[in-house]
């Protein structure tokens, strides 16, 4: 595990505290984020950015055991996962943890994996 997955892990386990909730609700009322709200954007963003509604999301969610389809694990700082999409189709494959849904996007272009593979070649020891 390196710094930032423990900092991650870390910060996760004081949020879940007394101490840690209080201070999470302090800083929503500070900057005007509430639960209310926060859910109005998730839905928002699923909704224009994919077509989905939450309960659509939550149906997937459940169907993948709540974890990421590719590595089977979870956002280590516990936001939701990711919805992995077609970009030229817009069709929905699945919910990736975030780390695995931008090494995708990293695979799926071909042009940048062609140019990190001859990098890599060239500084090979």
């Amino acid at each position: 595990m390196n710094k930032k997955e423990a900092n991650n892990r870390a910060v996760k386990k004081y949020q879940q505290t007394e101490k840690g909730k209080a201070t999470r609700e302090r800083a929503a009322k500070k900057y005007g984020i509430t639960e209310k709200a926060r859910l109005k954007y998730v839905r928002k963003n699923l909704k224009n950015n994919y077509g989905l509604t939450l309960k659509q999301y939550d149906e997937i969610f459940e169907e993948q055991g709540g974890v990421c389809e590719l590595c089977g694990g979870t956002n280590v700082n516990g936001y939701r996962l990711c919805v992995d999409h077609d970009h030229k189709t817009g069709k929905i494959r699945g919910l990736l943890c975030h780390k695995c849904n931008v090494k995708l996007g990293v695979i799926e272009n071909v042009d940048f994996a062609a140019r990190v593979k001859k990098y890599l070649k060239k500084h090979k020891q």
